[in-house]
């Protein structure tokens, strides 16, 4: 599986936890599927899953990043190791 973020963007009303990463999941042989995950779901996920697959490492490094960075996670690629 390969996971792509495609697009940043902040909250409207200027929530730091709403902060909004659209990404792009490659499965093989399967359509490429679009979605989203806000900073606090991020978070949530971070300290739940135990496995290290793409958008494991997708969520680590969006929690990780510095608010001030986040534009420039758009175009990182992760993949299942």
């Amino acid at each position: 599986m390969k996971i792509t973020i495609t697009a940043h963007t902040a909250a409207e009303n200027g929530d730091k936890e709403s902060h909004c990463f659209n990404f792009l999941v490659e499965n093989g042989g399967t359509e490429a599927r679009t979605d989203s995950i806000t900073l606090r779901t991020a978070r949530v996920l971070v300290r739940e899953l135990a496995n290290h697959t793409g958008l494991d490492a997708m969520m680590r490094k969006i929690v990780a990043t510095p608010e001030a960075e986040f534009d420039a996670l758009v175009g990182a690629r992760f993949e299942d190791r």
